[in-house]
């Protein structure tokens, strides 16, 4: 047999070989250069259409990159200079028993969007990376095996001012009653201490229901019984306070704040919005109450139907409206603020109002007026007052610190459920949420903001590789 048949033979082994481990799925765009080791040792070149198999190895090169869709729907975009291994897998339409997806994730970075396999079953899905395993419940992360490049990544990019990816806003730290959430893809569920609060939430309180949310500039709210709170913008960066901005809109219901960094550094950028009025802060803590013609989409019983008169009053309807331990509380937008200064504007005027100080709003067109007295509707319950809670922020976000950059294992969660399971134990990553395990994986960290080489690193935060090198035909 000659040298050319001998090389041919070897050539039709390797490929039978690597044809008999079951196909997991193809290649769908790549750019640079991404080998592929298969089981057997054989070594190729990865390009678009390429299968990829059960105990293949990937590696990119710098500047390189892979995405690949798995046969289950499962979405991977391997980061430049990593090195993955599809250690096992199995998808079989009508058998979830038979789901099974483990990765290694030896070097570098990859996003993964979950197919079935991690859907179907929490524990079909299995990532090693070095000191920590990842699972998953349904969901879309980020991993990154960090050495010396990531702070080298950080550092590069610290000038580079890109929109933060949008992650949670606040937590929600005590729960009496219920607390649920009446819009978003958690419509309906009911929230319990520790849950986190997105930008898009709207949550509302029960009639017998008190609940404190804390947010990550260090702002705490206290929303009372029958309260709706949404929020139109929030944005907060520890590095860049001066950058932050928070729009709350009180639907309806009672709320006392305690303003945090966004309202101290930047008070023109903190708002409260209702359907009369606008409530401006100039760093300050103060009780809103909004009942009556403040309360829109209100229904029969907590004042909808009140209207204000031509001279600013409201009709004794509103009164009657009003829940039964609450005779003392006036209709319309009132304000009471207790710390600092506010102003009530709409377009009927502007009040502001120094400390112990009320004013009401009857109506969208009728200027805000001043109360002579408090209501004593605001002076009951004098422990859920903002500034009489015990709040740690740290204990609550983690290390705010986007420049964290420390060797080790990193895990953002983008959307779902991720678990960082370690020698030094197991945590729970919700959306929007930044884990960290050392090279040691005795130590866990968990980040309140995306780290710099994460939340700019255009390869996994579009999954998209136009414009990253030359693609592989």
């Amino acid at each position: 047999m000659n040298r050319l048949a001998v090389t041919g033979l070897l050539l039709l082994t390797s490929v039978s070989v690597a044809a008999n481990a079951q196909e997991a799925g193809k290649a769908t765009a790549v750019s640079g250069v991404v080998s592929v080791q298969h089981r057997d040792g054989a070594v190729g070149v990865l390009a678009k259409g390429t299968p990829v198999r059960s105990g293949d190895t990937l590696q990119s090169q710098q500047l390189s990159y892979a995405r690949i869709l798995l046969t289950d729907g499962a979405d991977l975009a391997l980061r430049p200079g990593s090195t993955l291994k599809i250690e096992a897998y199995g998808f079989d339409q009508s058998k979830p028993e038979a789901d099974s997806l483990v990765m290694r994730l030896l070097k570098g970075g990859l996003r993964t969007v979950t197919g079935l396999v991690g859907k179907r079953r929490a524990d079909s899905f299995q990532m090693n990376a070095g000191v920590a395993t990842i699972g998953v419940r349904g969901t879309d992360f980020v991993a990154r095996v960090c050495d010396d490049a990531c702070k080298r990544e950080a550092d590069a990019g610290a000038n580079v001012r890109v929109p933060p990816v949008p992650g949670y806003i606040g937590r929600v730290v005590s729960v009496q009653g219920r607390l649920s959430a009446v819009s978003g893809p958690r419509s309906g569920r009911q929230l319990a201490n520790g849950d986190l609060i997105y930008v898009n939430d709207v949550v509302e309180t029960s009639a017998d229901g008190l609940a404190v949310i804390v947010y990550q500039d260090g702002t705490r709210a206290v929303l009372r019984a029958s309260t709706r709170l949404g929020m139109q913008s929030y944005r907060y960066e520890p590095s860049n306070p001066d950058s932050g901005n928070a729009a709350f809109n009180l639907v309806r219901g009672g709320l006392r704040i305690l303003t945090g960094l966004i309202a101290q550094r930047t008070p023109a950028r903190f708002t409260v919005g209702t359907a009369v009025a606008t409530i401006g802060v100039r760093g300050t803590g103060f009780d809103i109450s909004c009942t009556g013609a403040c309360a829109e989409a209100a229904t029969p019983g907590d004042g909808g139907n009140c209207a204000p008169g031509t001279d600013g009053s409201v009709t004794a309807t509103c009164t009657q409206a009003a829940p039964s331990n609450d005779q003392d509380r006036p209709p319309g937008l009132v304000v009471y603020n207790w710390k600092g200064k506010v102003y009530v504007k709409n377009d009927g005027g502007e009040f502001e109002l120094l400390e112990n100080q009320v004013s009401v709003v009857a109506g969208k067109d009728i200027a805000p007026r001043r109360l002579d007295a408090v209501p004593p509707f605001f002076l009951r319950e004098p422990e859920t007052r903002p500034d009489k809670l015990d709040i740690e922020l740290s204990a609550l976000f983690g290390k705010q610190a986007d420049d964290f950059s420390e060797p080790g294992v990193y895990v953002y969660v983008r959307d779902g459920v991720v678990t960082m399971n370690g020698p030094g134990g197991n945590y729970s990553l919700n959306r929007g949420e930044t884990g960290f395990i050392d090279r040691t994986g005795q130590r866990f960290e968990r980040l309140s903001v995306v780290p710099t080489f994460i939340d700019r690193d255009g390869y996994t935060r579009h999954m998209d590789f136009e414009g990253y090198g030359c693609s592989a035909k």
